[in-house]
């Protein structure tokens, strides 16, 4: 038992480790109490922070690499039937999300290519899929984390003041 212990021990920190990156990954954070800042000011092929004057609708950003943001694309395409949704594709080509969209659906008002990260970090983007909610120029909500139904019904609709 002794010189299995020393093989074990990385075994379960990977098992930890792999359990706290699932639990985050499935329950994403919510900041909308403390993350009401102004829309930042961005440009990318495609989509501009001038898209948003005025706008109350959601961004979502996504890359055709990100399974989960490939999980949560029906979500966000009933979302689209409901609100203006923009997306935003981080770190991928053109050509990617056209053959992302040809697979899955465009849901997107407008899409914007942020191949360099840009958009991104202006943000406050840490990873992928990161959906926001705009109204009168301000953030009003943030969520990482793929979107659930549940989710878009319990915290999203709400702000939107559509059902």
């Amino acid at each position: 038992m002794r010189k299995k212990l020393p093989y074990m021990i990385p075994f379960v920190l990977f098992v930890l480790l792999v359990g706290v990156a699932g639990f985050a990954m499935l329950h994403g954070k919510t900041d909308s109490q403390n993350r009401l800042q102004a829309v930042p000011a961005f440009s990318v092929p495609g989509l501009s922070d001038s898209d948003l004057k005025g706008q109350v609708a959601v961004v979502n950003f996504f890359a055709s690499w990100c399974i989960p943001c490939e999980a949560e694309h029906p979500v966000v395409t009933d979302l689209a039937q409901k609100t203006a949704v923009f997306g935003i594709n981080f770190m991928d080509s053109a050509e990617k999300r056209a053959r992302y969209f040809k697979k899955l659906g465009n849901p997107y008002k407008k899409t914007g290519d942020d191949e360099s990260g840009v958009a991104a970090a202006a943000w406050g983007v840490e990873g992928m899929p990161t959906t926001f909610v705009v109204k009168g120029g301000d953030i009003i909500y943030r969520f990482d984390g793929p979107l659930t139904d549940e989710r878009v019904a319990a915290d999203i609709l709400p702000l939107l003041d559509v059902k």
